[in-house]
């Protein structure tokens, strides 16, 4: 009985899915929505919402629609285009408040657990969001020459268990302009620590955006002065919201959008969920009783690592550079398999154990990477790790990349 029911929801949900997007079909005849529904075939048809937060799914079940605002709606936001400053758009990847006005997301919110994690490789399809009018559309051409990169506030790392996921996370409405040293490094730093928390056994809710405004892109894209984040951490279960108390874990980061910083730490901008709000004007955790809300709002993370260093990067800054369609450096032998190295930080690490086989360090012409297979990155020649980790070998960097490996670039 509890499996027919499964199915007469999934049913339900499903037909409501392909009218909602039968409609949005035929709505939009602009050029821009053909464009970005080529590029992302069938994003729009998804699994069935369910809510691992109320306890109706199992913690292997994809993240739903339901859980990504399961916390609360930061800003009231609303389905009603009248409101577009303030207008609620919801996928099953994310759901975020856009502001037309300011050619991007007031905030995101999006729920990321094992599940969501895959080695669906990174899409770069960037594209205008189809689910906007035409006239409230970004285009990825549009950062062209700003200096400021394309930045993901619900990353592309977080959504790697199927192709329409990671597609979905490049739609423009996902965007804010971020400085390359912020984007690359040191928002990129916390992400990656996110995923190293999941991976851990956690499940993380994250609401991200900016504030501030100290210029403008091509007249309609506001660049923000600061970029915030807020994550709540769970062991992962199920009936999340029944669960968070006032000991849960919460990280609040408010970053300042600029250069100058790729080498900070995430945790010097550690503040609290209530200096944010006072900020933005949004209110946190609205879904949770006022006595937890008031506890979580006023912690302080310490920032403190536990099983895994925060310098190790899951989404690699490569990757990153493409996100920056305003530079075009050209990439020699030397600097691409010799990297200037990064100073480095003190560690907690155990040091690793020197490989006991010999290595063949040439393929071709190119010197061989050394992959870490229990890690699931590679290291070039010249860098900390290459040949030392207990559980690796050597292979070309077009082998590695091939197979799902992704390159190191903290210098170590």
């Amino acid at each position: 009985m509890k499996q027919m029911g499964l199915l007469k929801r999934w049913g339900v949900a499903a037909a409501f899915v392909l009218f909602g997007a039968g409609l949005a079909a035929g709505c939009r005849q602009s050029s821009d929505s053909q464009e970005a529904g080529a590029a992302h075939p069938g994003v729009m048809v998804s699994n069935p919402v369910t809510s691992r937060a109320s306890g109706r799914t199992s913690s292997s079940a994809p993240t739903g629609a339901a859980d990504n605002m399961a916390l609360g709606n930061p800003s009231n936001a609303t389905a009603d285009q009248r409101t577009a400053s303030n207008y609620l758009l919801e996928r099953p990847q994310y759901t975020l408040s856009y502001n037309k006005n300011q050619g991007g997301p007031n905030w995101v919110s999006w729920h990321v657990q094992q599940s969501d994690l895959g080695r669906v490789p990174r899409s770069n399809s960037f594209a205008p969001d189809p689910l906007l009018p035409p006239d409230w559309q970004v285009r990825p051409t549009d950062y062209i020459g700003s200096g400021y990169d394309r930045g993901h506030q619900c990353p592309s790392g977080d959504r790697t268990a199927n192709k329409e996921d990671n597609n979905a996370t490049f739609y423009m409405s996902n965007m804010l302009p971020q400085a390359g040293d912020l984007n690359r490094h040191v928002w990129e730093k916390l992400e990656s620590y996110c995923r190293d928390r999941v991976k851990g056994g956690n499940e993380l809710y994250i609401v991200a955006g900016g504030y501030g405004a100290k210029d403008r892109i091509r007249g309609k894209i506001t660049i923000p002065t600061n970029c915030w984040k807020v994550i709540v951490e769970l062991p992962q279960g199920d009936n999340d919201l029944a669960r968070i108390n006032a000991s849960t874990r919460v990280i609040a980061v408010d970053m300042p959008n600029e250069e100058g910083i790729a080498s900070n730490r995430w945790q010097q901008y550690i503040t609290t969920a209530s200096a944010i709000e006072q900020k933005t004007g949004y209110h946190f955790f609205t879904n949770l009783t006022p006595i937890i809300q008031d506890a979580l709002k006023t912690k302080k993370d310490a920032g403190r690592a536990s099983s895994s260093d925060d310098t190790r990067s899951s989404d690699t800054r490569s990757q990153r550079r493409s996100e920056a369609p305003h530079t075009s450096r050209s990439t020699d032998a030397a600097t691409r398999y010799y990297p200037q190295p990064i100073p480095a930080r003190r560690s907690t690490r155990v040091p690793s154990i020197q490989s006991p086989t010999a290595p063949d360090v040439t393929a071709g012409s190119a010197p061989q990477v050394w992959v870490n297979t229990k890690s699931g990155v590679y290291h070039y020649p010249g860098q900390r790790w290459y040949g030392k980790t207990v559980e690796g070998q050597y292979m070309s960097e077009t082998q590695a990349i091939q197979q799902g490996y992704r390159p190191n670039h903290n210098g170590q």
